[in-house]
């Protein structure tokens, strides 16, 4: 799995997308191979996108992105497909577009088949524990065993602490 850090992902949020040279500097800060093929991956960053941070996962090879923690709102907590115009407003086009440039992957689809959006209600979880850090443990629960990522979002235990802490709703 990749990972770009989130001033690497402002550049890849507009229509026109990194220069060349841009990219360049970038593969340099990210320690990515310079002349030779970059192995196709998963790809994760954290996005900010008006006041809130969320992380997303993209898969190329799944033809899907996957979006953790996008919505606060306890009504839109649970596993479903992204809604398109909100996928539009936090520029994930130009997010799927744009990052196989800097992998220098060409083969890929201009457009994810399908985003799945993973929410939580995230006032009143515990502090000490933020969504990024659960979201990291899995990936690397992910890494480790060896399942393809798909797989893995599909097992997401999509379940919200009660105000006490102590009970699991299953959504």
């Amino acid at each position: 799995m990749w990972f770009v850090h989130l001033e690497a992902v402002r550049a890849f949020c507009m229509e026109q997308g990194p220069e060349e040279a841009e990219l360049k500097e970038l593969r340099r800060q990210l320690c990515l191979p310079m002349d030779e093929e970059v192995p196709v991956r998963p790809v994760l960053f954290i996005r900010f996108f008006v006041n809130h941070y969320f992380v997303v996962v993209v898969d190329y090879e799944e033809d899907m992105m996957f979006t953790f923690g996008r919505h606060i709102n306890p009504d839109l907590a649970g596993v479903y497909t992204h809604n398109e115009e909100d996928w539009h407003q936090w520029q994930g086009q130009w997010l799927w577009l744009h990052l196989q440039k800097l992998f220098q992957w060409e083969c890929f689809s201009t457009a994810p088949n399908h985003v799945l959006s993973v929410n939580w209600e995230q006032v009143g979880v515990i502090p000490a524990f933020p969504p990024f850090f659960f979201v990291l443990f899995f990936v690397i629960t992910f890494v480790l065993t060896g399942r393809s990522f798909t797989e893995w979002a599909r097992l997401w235990p999509c379940g919200l602490l009660s105000d006490q802490g102590t009970t699991v709703q299953w959504h």
